[in-house]
């Protein structure tokens, strides 16, 4: 309400009995679903790198230590790491590693929508958009009722799904890669 003790124009629309709250098709549930995932599986990845570069013998611990930090957290921690140490004596993993998180991190603002947020109908009409509350500024303002705002097709979350699950695979991959180049020069005479 506002101070006057009327609803402003966002209560009345978000309060409408027109209001559409029924927007999301199964379609839609399976590609969040999708998406929260591989945020959880890259999260992991991170996690194991964190481990490996600041030389930890033990993984339980590691995932222990960082399990309570966010996503962000873990991301400006394992770039911050790779600002410290050379993995393999290389510079080439470390440009791929920050390329390849640098990428995936681009789509976090639409995860944390997809966890936290209810989504309704966009422009155009076959489209999807989250509604929040912003209180950027000091000034709170709710995000998601007007038509001119950021709007998602389903064809357009498929191809951000695949897109995260080719940069997982990509993370895992140089992983792999940097593990068995470690263990090759461990074993050579």
């Amino acid at each position: 309400m506002a101070d006057n003790g009327k609803m402003s124009e966002d209560e009345r629309l978000l309060t409408s009995p027109n209001y559409p709250i029924y927007a999301l098709t199964d379609e839609h549930f399976r590609v969040f679903g999708a998406i929260v995932q591989w945020f959880a599986r890259f999260e992991r990845l991170i996690e194991i790198n964190i481990h490996q570069i600041s030389g930890g013998k033990n993984f339980g611990l590691t995932s222990l230590i960082v399990s309570q930090l966010g996503f962000k957290a873990k991301f400006e921690t394992l770039n911050s790491l790779l600002g410290m140490v050379r993995i393999g004596g290389d510079e080439k993993y470390n440009t791929a590693m920050k390329a390849i998180i640098a990428d995936f991190n681009k789509h976090s603002s639409l995860r944390n929508a997809i966890a936290h947020n209810t989504w309704t109908r966009g422009r155009p009409k076959d489209s999807v958009k989250p509604v929040y509350i912003s209180t950027r500024s000091a000034k709170a303002k709710i995000v998601g009722v007007h038509m001119n705002e950021k709007s998602y097709k389903i064809k357009e979350l498929l191809i951000i799904e695949k897109e995260l699950e080719g940069y997982y695979d990509d993370l895992r991959d140089l992983v792999r890669r940097m593990s068995s180049e470690r263990l090759a020069s461990k074993n050579s005479p």
